[in-house]
């Protein structure tokens, strides 16, 4: 089942799997970024061989803040405008979206109750910086 949450200043979506029966904590947690105009929801399809090959582990799939075109009047989302493409410009942008993250992993430690050492971070193109 899939739940839309917020984390800090974050949408975020979350699987759980209620054919499990009561829910229990998770050893670890897995931290899903997209990419440039895509959607946390994209990368849904995903979320099965995540489950297959990591059991123990909840999965979050993080939407990034900044709406964006994509080829004209298709939207999707954006960690940072694309627009920038000197070093000093990408430096900048990273530097913007770092506190909004790193408030959301804070938030999903202590929601999933999993320490910072036991969370992975796994990223497509922008949401891979």
């Amino acid at each position: 089942m899939v739940e839309q949450q917020r984390f800090a200043d974050l949408d975020a979506l979350t699987l759980e799997d209620k054919r499990q029966g009561p829910k229990t904590r998770p050893r670890f947690l897995l931290v899903v970024f997209h990419g440039f105009g895509a959607s946390a929801e994209d990368l849904l399809p995903l979320a099965p061989a995540f489950a297959r090959a990591m059991p123990d582990t909840a999965q979050v799939f993080l939407q990034a803040p900044d709406p964006c075109l994509v080829g004209g009047s298709v939207t999707g989302r954006a960690w940072f405008p694309l627009q920038m493409l000197s070093y000093e410009e990408v430096v900048s942008g990273l530097k913007k979206v770092e506190s909004p993250v790193s408030e959301a992993l804070d938030a999903l430690s202590a929601h999933y109750e999993v320490p910072a050492q036991r969370i992975a971070l796994f990223g497509f193109s922008q949401g891979g910086m």
